[in-house]
């Protein structure tokens, strides 16, 4: 799959193509001045795709702001395609003196006659459109006007002789009429992918231009933003940005290119859960019925014996199906939390018969399902409440004594080894008695 470019496009150059393209890749060939690019070269599986130079237009509406000529846009389209002409309007009493023709982005501007005067004569005025290379647009600021004896007229001057407030003797010469201003980038979201005079390009919707890419020379220096993915027209090879699914995103610093690249909201559910299956949209985890787990269970209630709702009483308010009707209010622990059931002062929890195994207390919800909660069976017993701090007790208090005992029977033994070595010839064990600095001097 490589397409081979031995030459660009007609009227054109190759651009920044290689002579050999790899299949999928795009590239962008150049055009010649008073044409503009239609699109980028690509190659599809060994076919290249190559676009189009077409001679550029003209922006009539434009031009005749720019000169105000008080000529009218008339049956002119706003934008004149190269090689047609078109008839502009003036007010009333006067006529245009010529069509407005176009020819590779350059117009010909004619003026507004007064039917009455007889001494004035058509004026021809060739407007030469700035040309900018690509990711630059035009900003112009005025203009100048060159005549054949070699002076100029510009700026406010140049209106009012363009209106023909100021007489001239070579009225009837042509005139050529320039321009003036500068290239500038191209405003941010929009794009350029040809030179000339044309404007800048607006990014599909949903899309920004990267601060990186700058200069804005082609469609691909638009990138969705972070609620939109990229969905390509491969027939065209353009692109439009699709919002992804509700309640997701694509997370920054990443930039969508699929719909995969979409992801849930923190917190939210995918659906449907199988990853491999494509997003439909994320939705908001539903809530644990805790009403409902209570009666079944049937663990809690007003015995001594029986649990309460400790902290799982704060969620008995949560919400309710009917507020003028209190008997139908239901708890519910939302999804991620927790909360604990206890026994009431003097009461410890016991599973069954069995005072030692630890019973876990605690309710925790994920997406409506109670994935920890007590074991059937959890009650409130006087016995697990004092029984196993009693019998802890105790060991500890045996445990103590053991050591003290330990230590006392040490102390005793010490005792007597110093006591046999008094009475003995000094030896290892009788100076064992003394410190190092301790022992006695032998004469």
């Amino acid at each position: 799959g490589w397409c081979s470019l031995a030459a660009g496009p007609d009227n054109g150059g190759l651009g920044d193509c290689p002579q050999a393209l790899s299949s999928g890749s795009t590239c962008t060939p150049s055009c010649n001045n008073g044409y503009e690019l239609q699109a980028t070269a690509v190659c599809i599986l060994g076919n290249l795709s190559m676009p189009l130079c077409l001679p550029s237009s003209c922006n009539v509406s434009e031009a005749l702001l720019l000169l105000d000529l008080d000529l009218g846009l008339g049956d002119c389209p706003e934008v004149l395609e190269s090689g047609d002409s078109c008839e502009p309007s003036c007010e009333p009493g006067s006529e245009p003196s010529d069509n407005v023709s176009c020819s590779l982005g350059n117009m010909t501007t004619p003026r507004c006659e007064r039917e009455a005067t007889s001494a004035t004569t058509t004026q021809t005025v060739t407007h030469t459109m700035l040309q900018c290379d690509p990711g630059y647009q035009a900003a112009l600021y005025g203009g100048i006007a060159t005549l054949p004896d070699g002076s100029s007229i510009e700026e406010e001057d140049l209106l009012s002789w363009l209106r023909g407030l100021l007489p001239r003797a070579d009225v009837n010469s042509p005139e050529v009429y320039t321009s003036r201003g500068a290239c500038v980038l191209c405003p941010f979201s929009t794009y350029k992918p040809d030179g000339g005079p044309g404007p800048c390009l607006p990014c599909p919707l949903g899309s920004n231009t990267s601060l990186l890419k700058s200069p804005w020379t082609s469609l691909e220096s638009c990138e969705c933003q972070a609620s939109y993915y990229q969905q390509r027209n491969l027939s065209s090879q353009s692109w439009f940005c699709e919002p992804c699914p509700n309640n997701s995103l694509v997370e920054p610093p990443k930039i969508g290119k699929s719909l995969e690249d979409c992801e849930c909201f923190k917190g939210y559910v995918r659906v449907p859960e199988d990853e491999d299956s494509s997003l439909e949209y994320c939705r908001q985890p539903v809530p644990c019925n805790l009403t409902a787990w209570l009666e079944h269970a049937n663990l809690t209630g007003p015995e001594d014996f029986q649990l309460k709702l400790g902290s799982c009483d704060a969620y008995a308010i949560n919400q309710t199906v009917n507020a003028a009707d209190s008997a139908n209010q239901t708890s519910l622990l939302p999804s991620g939390r927790q909360c604990s059931l206890v026994c009431q002062s003097g009461y410890g929890p016991q599973l069954g018969p069995d005072i030692w195994m630890a019973v876990d207390m605690v309710l925790a919800c994920e997406d409506g399902d109670l994935w920890r909660q007590p074991l059937p069976g959890t009650w409130c017993s006087v016995a697990s409440w004092e029984i196993p701090p009693l019998i802890f007790l105790g060991m500890t208090t045996a445990a103590t004594l053991a050591g003290a005992c330990a230590l006392e029977l040490r102390q005793i033994r010490f005792e007597k080894s110093c006591a046999r070595a008094l009475t003995h010839r000094p030896s290892r064990s009788w100076m064992s008695c003394f410190g190092a600095d301790d022992k006695p001097k032998l004469s």
